[in-house]
Order: structure tokens, then C-alpha cells, then sequence
């Protein structure tokens, strides 16, 4: 083998190993950025479940102030935390309409909470 064939050798296996690392950078980023995108909708998921629990958690304490004092503000508290309830289980059932057991969990949820 000349010498021009050698350098000729030497500069595709360069390019060769330049193209392989660029590959497998562009497809670890793609999967990083997948991944990014599962935790962000997976901390929108559990923002929302805390939502619903925070509006349960006041609808229960004005429907009982309500029932123990009469007084009709308790009444305007537990609407808005029904409603508030109501808006958080329907953000809920769109971010996780791609998923049929916590679906079926908000069914559930939807039944015991009206």
C-alpha cells in the first residue's frame, strides 16, 4: 500500500468515527429530550393530584363549618372548592388520557367525590 492510499485510509476511517460519534450524539440527545418531556408531564400529573386533594381537603372543612355555624360564607367556600375540585379532575383526565388506569381511577375518584 502507497503512501496516498494510507492517508486516504487514515481520513475515512476519521470520518467514519467523526459521522459514529455524531450519530450516537444526536440519538442519546433525542432520548434526553424525551425523557425531559415524561418528567415535566409527570410533575404537571402529580401537581394536579395535589390540586384535588387541596380543593377535597377545603370543600370538606366549608361544607363543615357550613353544617356547624349556618354561616353563609362557609356555602361560597365549598363552591369554589367544588368547582375548584371539579376544573383540577378534568386537567387531570386530560393529561392522562393516554393512560386507561388512572382513567379509571378518575372514575372512581368522580363518583365518590359528586
Amino acid at each position: 500500500m502507497n503512501h496516498r492510499s494510507m492517508v486516504a485510509l487514515a481520513y475515512s476511517v476519521a470520518l467514519f468515527i467523526f459521522c459514529a460519534v455524531g450519530f450516537v450524539f444526536y440519538r442519546q440527545s433525542r432520548l434526553e429530550s424525551e425523557t425531559q418531556k415524561w418528567v415535566i408531564h409527570t410533575c404537571e400529573v402529580l401537581q394536579k393530584i395535589q390540586d384535588v386533594s387541596g380543593n377535597l381537603t377545603d370543600a370538606e372543612s366549608a361544607h363543615r363549618g357550613f353544617t356547624l355555624s349556618g354561616y353563609p360564607d362557609f356555602s361560597k367556600s365549598y363552591a369554589d372548592a367544588r368547582d375548584g375540585t371539579r376544573k383540577a379532575v378534568s386537567d387531570l383526565r386530560f393529561l392522562t388520557i393516554d393512560n386507561p388506569g388512572q382513567q379509571r381511577r378518575l372514575d372512581e375518584l368522580q363518583f365518590v367525590i359528586h
